[in-house]
Order: C-alpha cells, then structure tokens, then sequence
C-alpha cells in the first residue's frame, strides 16, 4: 500500500516531536526509524527517486552513505571533495544540478539502476560546521530540480539535523548516565567498605577500652587489697598501741596529746577506707545507676555534712554497663574533689538521659577556682580522670568555675556503642 504523501515538511517535523513528546526514543531502532521516516517523506514531496544522509567523518576525511532512506550503496565512502555530497560538505553551501549527466564532477557507478538525471544536496550542520549532507536524485526526464526544491531539501536537513542532535545527546545522557551510576557504586561500595573497616576499627577500639578497664579494675582491686592488709593492718595496730598508752598512763598533757594523735590517726583510717571503696571496681546490677548516686551522695552527707541532693529527668532506663560504670566513677571523682577541695556546703547532681546520651551535671557552692587553672600545665588528676573516662566512651568533659562561683561539672556520654 503506497504511503500518504507528506503534504509539507512539518508533517514529518510534528512526528519527530510526538516521538520526544511521547517520552522519547529507547534506542538505536527508534533514531533509525524516524530518520528513515523523514527522509521518505522527503522524497515523495520531492518527487525524487531517492534521498540519502550522508555523514562526514574527519578522522579519514571521507563521505559515508548511512543506510537510511533510500540509498543506493549504503555503507559507500567517497572522499571530500568528490561527487555531489563530497563537495556540498566542503563547500558548505547548497548545490543543485539540473543535468546530472553532464556535470562535471559526476561519479561513474555513483549509484545503482537508472542514470541520474538531476540532483541537489544540501549541508547539515552543527553549528556552523557542515558534518553531512541531505541528497536527492531524480532518474525521471521531466524531474528537474531548482533552488526552491533545495529549499525544501534544507528544511528536511533541519529536520533530520534535529533528529540526530536528539538521539546523539540522548546516548551522550545513557552513557553519561552509565558512568555516573557506575561510580555511584563504586563510591557506595567504596564507602561501606570504608564503614565496615571503620565499624571493625571501633570494634577492636572497645575491645582495648573494655581491656583497658579491666586492668585498671584489676591494679585497683590490688592495691586496695595491698592497702587493706599491709596499711591498714599497721594503722590499727598504731590506734591500738596508743590506747593501751593512754589507759596505762595518769592524767597528763601526754595523755592528752596521745588522744590527740589518736584520733588523727582515727581520721586518716576513715579516709583510707574511702581511698580503698574507690578503688574497689564498679559493679552494678542491671538499671542500677540512681540507686548507686544516690548512695554515694548520701554518704557525702553523712561523712563530711555537705548536703547532697540527685535530681532524675528523662526517661531512665538500664544503660550500657560500661556507661554506667563510667558515670558512677565520674561523679565519684567529682564528689571527691568537693569533699577535698571546694569548702562547700550543698552539691546538686542532675542525671538526664536522652534517647542517645546521658547527661551528668554537679554544680556545687563552694570557693571555686580559676577554671582555666585545668590548662595551666599542672597535673590535675582527679579533673584529666574525669575527662578521660568521658572521652574514652566517646562523650564530652566540661568544666566550669570561678573564685566565690563554685563549680560545675559538665558531662555527656552516648549511650550506644562507639561506631
């Protein structure tokens, strides 16, 4: 069945744009098809016998007939400069030959069946650059072509041009498209290699950390065991000796000095068995870290009359024990220096845990100190503890203070595992 002719250029320019419209060409056949469809068009509004694309390629500088519309040798390559096509490229302008047969830049066998009569070509360019050249040829004697049918050719160039400007870039964005998603996943894979080897690298990080911990647990359980049997051994048998002297004396300022010394020495085991609490190492039950400051506050109380109060607000729940441990040893730390150092009189510790942390706030109402005193160079041991015990869970260490300010401590611990 013969196709309907097209009645002007634009039919085939509207069906190149329903095909971009419709979600555009998916490969190579689609581009194939709507030239082929383009060029027929062409030639039956020309009236010609055929019309072929031809594509310059400037690696070797010669002329190829694609396989499209109705060529007569597909594939053929002539050089630039040569035939109909040849020169239109190199010209860069349109050429129409009314007598074929007797132009002088004819090619012989340049096509198959019968002798060409007349012909016109015009360029396609990019840009101003020609790359091809759109060709018609009629074998029929009263088909003779003129401008305004090279005129026509020209805007079935558009045409064409438009089309392989569309379907060039749609492979220049597929394999664009290709590269960029094929170094997406590398980078991912990259990256979650990365992660794992990170995820390892914390692993062995707590592992040392909780290593770590244990020995110090160890050397502390140690030397509060040295402490206990050699230490306080000897201090109790001091105490007891001067009592014995006192009981055995009369009234004198000797006795009275002994009672004296006595009762230092009665302190100075108090505060031993203190050192040797400390250092015993933390272990809570499940959930049990309130219950464990409020002990340590009431103690505070009890021994050394500074009134200590623990405020709760989050939502409290059982924590990592290695977080606990490291809470408790902090405020412990931070109780210690109060008792030692602060001349205070009440302390408030607040504990908030949050979805991903726990914080640890002591404020307490005593002397204070220059807090940039903490950077001087000097060692500070129970301050550069703390921090450490926060850093070392992947937490934050503040502290904040000035003369007749009091102190505050400041502490945040994620309650996760390190990663």
């Amino acid at each position: 069945m013969r196709r309907e002719r097209a009645r002007i250029p634009g039919d085939a320019s509207r069906r190149f744009v329903e095909v971009v419209a419709s979600g555009g060409p998916s490969g190579d056949s689609d581009a194939h098809t709507l030239l082929n469809s383009i060029l027929l068009d062409a030639t039956e509004l020309l009236q010609a016998q055929r019309v072929a694309l031809m594509l310059y390629n400037d690696d070797d500088q010669t002329v190829e007939i694609l396989d499209v519309g109705t060529p007569a040798f597909p594939g053929r390559r002539v050089e630039l400069g040569e035939g109909l096509a040849g020169r239109v490229i190199e010209s860069g302008q349109r050429l129409v030959i009314e007598d074929y047969d007797g132009w002088a830049g004819k090619l012989s066998g340049e096509v198959a069946g019968p002798p060409i009569l007349s012909a016109v070509g015009v360029p396609l360019r990019h840009g101003a650059t020609p790359i091809g050249a759109l060709t018609a040829h009629s074998t029929v004697p009263g088909r003779r072509f003129t401008d305004g049918d090279a005129h026509v050719l020209e805007i079935f160039g558009d045409i064409a041009m438009l089309a392989l400007s569309h379907f060039s870039m749609h492979d220049e964005l597929r394999t664009l498209n290709n590269r960029l998603e094929r170094r997406v996943r590398e980078r991912t894979a990259a990256l979650r290699q990365s992660s794992q080897e990170i995820s390892r690298k914390n692993e062995q990080l707590e592992e040392l950390i909780v290593g770590l911990e244990h020995a110090q647990d160890e050397e502390r359980r140690r030397i509060a065991q040295d402490i206990h049997d050699s230490v306080m051994q000897t201090l109790s048998g001091v105490i007891f000796e001067l009592k014995a002297a006192e009981t055995s004396m009369d009234s004198s300022p000797v006795v009275s000095q002994l009672s004296s010394i006595r009762e230092l020495l009665h302190q100075l085991e108090t505060e031993l068995r203190d050192v040797i609490q400390d250092l015993h190492s933390v272990e809570l039950e499940p959930g049990g870290l309130m219950r464990a400051i409020e002990r340590e506050a009431t103690r505070l109380q009890a021994r050394h009359a500074i009134q200590c109060s623990v405020r709760a607000a989050g939502h409290h729940r059982a924590l990592p024990a290695a977080v606990e441990s490291a809470v408790l040893r902090i405020v412990r730390e931070a109780l210690g220096n109060v008792q030692r150092h602060a001349s205070a009189s009440t302390v408030l510790i607040t504990i908030t845990m949050l979805k991903s942390e726990v914080r640890l706030v002591i404020r307490d109402d005593g002397i204070g100190f220059y807090s940039e005193q903490c950077n001087d160079g000097r060692v500070h041991l129970g301050i550069s503890g703390m921090r450490r015990r926060a850093e070392a869970r992947g937490g934050s260490f503040r502290i904040e203070s000035g003369p007749g300010d009091g102190t505050t401590v400041t502490v945040a611990i994620p309650t996760r595992r390190l990663r």
